[in-house]
């Protein structure tokens, strides 16, 4: 039978494809995943055994929710822990050790006692603003890379950066109190592990950016380090017109405050 002449033709149309088929996530899922410890233990067990499964599950929502929750409860004890160490047994970094700092010394007297209650009540502030920035920076280099076609949105990327770094924060973010400060020779051991784990994280975090977003890896993990190489050119190109501008003032209160004020 022909067709009905007076209706509009048949087109293709641009819909985005459906979320991935990986299902929620153990946090979010109370019906397979009862109690709240082994809901967290689970999902933390997933990123870290199956990450592909855990990026499709990231991309099965777009609910911000569950994300900070879990964020709250798993990692940010984390960073207030290291901040709170910090204050009592401060570490330096490895590029600042290099470059002839002074080694940073521990707060006394009221200076602790504010530096502690700043460390814990200004943490998630902080916490906020780095993740909306690196969200944002993500997510405009998966867009860069062509790996944004799925268009399943920012909430997506935003939901990867919460639940991956909190995946990761009870492992790497205590490790990583111990390891940057070991007594001599051992402290350059604990840097090129720390440094090592590092660059290992960025390939992680980007395959599973690049799965939430049901795009390839080498896109997720291209998306992730190519806002941070654009943005050290701007640095870099920033210092070097100060270095050339400055003149010689410049140079001298530079290299006067690699000494420490020498």
């Amino acid at each position: 039978m022909d067709s009905n002449p007076y209706l509009p033709p048949d087109a293709p149309l641009d819909l985005p494809p459906p979320m991935a088929e990986g299902g929620l996530l153990p946090f979010e899922d109370k019906a397979k995943f009862p109690g709240f410890f082994h809901r967290v233990m689970s999902t933390i067990r997933l990123f870290w055994t199956d990450p592909a499964k855990a990026g499709e599950g990231l991309g099965h929502s777009s609910n911000l929710g569950p994300a900070i929750q879990f964020y709250a409860w798993v990692g940010l004890p984390v960073v207030v822990l290291a901040g709170v160490v910090n204050i009592f047994w401060p570490a330096q970094p490895w590029f600042l050790g290099a470059l002839g700092m002074p080694k940073p010394a521990a707060a006394e007297g009221p200076a602790m006692l504010i530096g502690g209650i700043i460390g814990i009540v200004l943490a998630p502030l902080f916490i906020a603003v780095i993740f909306a920035i690196t969200g944002l920076l993500n997510h405009g280099g998966l867009w860069l890379v062509g790996g944004a076609k799925a268009k399943l949105g920012l909430p997506v990327t935003f939901r990867t950066v919460l639940y991956s770094a909190a995946a990761l924060a009870v492992p790497v973010g205590l490790a990583d109190l111990v390891l940057s400060r070991l007594p001599g020779p051992f402290h350059l051991v604990g840097t090129l592990v720390t440094v090592g784990a590092q660059l290992g994280i960025f390939f992680y975090q980007g395959a599973i950016f690049a799965r939430a977003h049901r795009t390839d890896t080498w896109r997720g993990v291209l998306g992730m380090l190519l806002p941070l190489f654009l943005l050290g050119l701007l640095c870099g190109g920033c210092f070097g017109a100060l270095w050339v501008a400055g003149g010689e003032e410049f140079r001298e209160a530079f290299q006067k405050g690699l000494r420490g004020g020498a």
